[in-house]
């Protein structure tokens, strides 16, 4: 028998291949391999699309790979993608949410800047004008001094206003928080754009709105208007002898611990702890204009965090700042599916939404709650095109199952 040298078998790959995820199939190394996840859709609220899928792995070697056996162990699998999160980033999100779930788990997160000329970036206690979101607090107001006798609910308007014009008498406090008295919405006439800009007070925006012909009989439709609001949050200014943001830091916000929300009387925002509004111009991030925040009033004047704001509905929503009768007001809803300051609408899973955006320049925001199991979602965005709505919708349906 020959002897010789002998030496270690080798067993060497050519892998020629224009798919990495092929040579992944023989051994598992020496090539990243990333992949995303579709989300699922949303059931109860209305859908986003799809997030992205994708691949992408390199052996960095182009499509040629040397490989020697024997291959490495596989790599340990990873946790599965946040669902919260999965959701917000989907859209590029910019903005602070807060995700409540049924269990009362949380999910808190800040993306995204508040300022870009620093960057500064958003945190959790960057303050957001709330616009519209605004409401709950002015019908909060309103139904607390109906707790306290000092207002009617079918009482006419004109009981707590001076020089009421004639077609204002018909009109009833819960025909303003309703949106059913048919006085016309200032936001949408071709004089707001001027307006905006200008200092003014809720006494003077009251006295602009006599004027308005009404656009149909009070009580008989729906139609939103924020003039209403305003309204509403000078009735409360008459009645308590302060100005409303005054009120409702002194009442409301400073007891419970709010101190990141009130009235936003800057303008323009130059407060580090506020976030500057913008809108997408040519994908680019562009500041909003100027509006003079003594306008919006009780409508959409004021500011606050996403953790202020669970603070604000834990103590609503558990009957803790109205009596149960006006809290049973504030969640019925009228023509429109309006409440007092909400928005209420059964779902087709035969759950109760309650819900209202907050859309002011700069800013697009969105609370969403089931009123079964107080689960939330609260979306705060300084970026105007932002679908805060369908993102509140759709981060309610991982919220029911946490």
């Amino acid at each position: 028998m020959k002897t010789g040298l002998r030496f270690p078998v080798v067993t060497l790959f050519l892998l020629v291949s224009s798919s990495c995820s092929q040579a992944q199939a023989v051994f598992s190394t020496l090539c990243l391999f990333t992949t995303g996840a579709a989300a699922g859709q949303v059931r109860d609220y209305a859908p986003l699309p799809p997030l992205p899928v994708g691949n992408a792995c390199s052996d960095g070697m182009g499509s040629f790979g040397y490989i020697i056996a024997p291959p490495t162990p596989p790599p340990t699998p990873t946790a599965p993608p946040d669902p919260f999160a999965a959701i917000l980033q989907s859209v590029k999100f910019n903005g602070t949410a807060l995700v409540k779930g049924a269990s009362g788990n949380k999910y808190r997160e800040a993306f995204g800047v508040a300022d870009n000329l620093g960057p500064t970036m958003n945190g959790l206690t960057t303050r957001f004008r709330l616009g519209s979101l605004s409401k709950q607090f002015t019908a909060t107001a309103v139904l607390a001094l109906v707790d306290q006798n000092l207002i009617q609910l079918n009482t006419s308007i004109c009981a707590y206003l001076d020089a009421c014009p004639p077609q204002w008498n018909p009109i009833q406090i819960i025909h303003l928080l309703q949106h059913t008295s048919g006085i016309p919405d200032f936001t949408s006439l071709p004089t707001y754009s001027l307006l905006k800009t200008q200092h003014t007070t809720s006494a003077q925006m009251v006295t602009g709105f006599k004027a308005f012909p009404l656009a149909y009989p009070p009580g008989i439709n729906f139609r939103y208007s924020n003039s209403e609001y305003v309204i509403l949050g000078y009735i409360v200014e008459r009645i308590v002898h302060q100005d409303l943001g005054t009120y409702m830091a002194q009442t409301y916000f400073v007891p419970r611990g709010m101190t990141n929300t009130g009235y936003d009387h800057q303008n323009p925002l130059d407060d580090s702890t506020e976030a500057t509004g913008y809108s997408l111009v040519a994908g680019a991030l562009s500041p909003v204009g100027p509006i003079n925040m003594t306008v919006p009033g009780g409508a959409g004047g004021f500011f606050s965090t996403v953790d202020d704001l669970s603070t604000w509905l834990d103590a609503l929503l558990s009957g803790k700042i109205l009596s149960a009768a006006s809290l049973h007001t504030m969640l019925t809803p009228g023509p429109g599916y309006a409440g007092c300051g909400w928005f209420i609408k059964p779902t087709p899973a035969g759950h109760t939404a309650i819900y209202h955006i907050g859309t002011i320049d700069g800013f697009e925001n969105a609370i969403v709650i089931d009123g079964a199991t107080k689960a939330m979602a609260i979306v705060l965005s300084n970026v105007d095109a932002t679908p805060s709505e369908q993102l509140a919708r759709a981060l309610m349906v991982p919220a029911l199952s946490n």
